[in-house]
């Protein structure tokens, strides 16, 4: 539905929409401004109070391969599907040395 513009599939109940706009919005706020903490808390709200998902182990270990070179990525990474995995340590920061 959302891929369409609303031309095809069905359409997600408000407080969905309203998630979905807030994590491309989240994806677009400068970190560590007031508005990114303030879209961050609304996102972990919603995703609370609606239960969209229970996980079953919570934050895993999960194998981060990066390459010689690539500064400023994790060492180390935990599966955090909710949040797209890679957002969570801001790749927009990553660079090649």
């Amino acid at each position: 539905w959302i891929d369409s513009s609303g031309k095809s599939g069905e359409e997600p109940p408000e407080e969905v929409k309203r998630f979905y706009n807030l994590c491309e919005e989240f994806q677009k706020t400068l970190l560590g401004t007031e508005e990114y903490r303030k879209v961050g808390k609304e996102l972990v709200t919603l995703a609370l109070e609606n239960l969209w998902h229970i996980g079953i182990v919570g934050m895993t270990p999960h194998p981060s391969i990066i390459k010689n070179g690539l500064r400023n990525a994790p060492e180390e990474g935990l599966w955090v599907f909710t949040y797209r995995f890679w957002m969570i340590y801001h790749p927009d920061q990553w660079f090649w040395k």
